[in-house]
């Protein structure tokens, strides 16, 4: 199944189901830590290592949990700081129920 048809199927169901749908850019959310957001090092293809705050964790949970963060405006620093501006990329997608979240740092409004 093409992507863009992938997409439109699942905005579908969520609007159906009252879920909102938010593209989000992945540009350098691999490369950004989610802690002190720091440029990090990948010392391995899985693996993610701040040198400013020590953090060593999994590469994809700390670029999931960046998008989060980008998809709800909480990055520690804005990304027009951070240095050059983003590159046009294939976005990744966060999916949140305007009833219940998968996020529990989000609260219904």
């Amino acid at each position: 199944m093409p992507f863009a048809r992938l997409l439109n199927y699942i905005e579908y169901k969520a609007h159906d189901a009252g879920i909102d749908v938010q593209l989000v850019d992945e540009y350098d959310t691999s490369k950004t830590c989610k802690r002190c957001a720091s440029e990090g090092v990948r010392a391995t293809q899985g693996r993610f290592e701040c040198p400013e705050c020590g953090l060593d964790d999994n590469a994809d949970k700390n670029g999931a949990l960046n998008i989060g963060k980008r998809a709800l405006g909480k990055f520690s620093k804005p990304l027009s700081e951070a240095g050059d501006s983003p590159k046009r990329r294939s976005s990744s997608h966060v999916t949140t129920n305007l009833r219940t979240s998968p996020f529990p740092w989000v609260q219904p409004q």
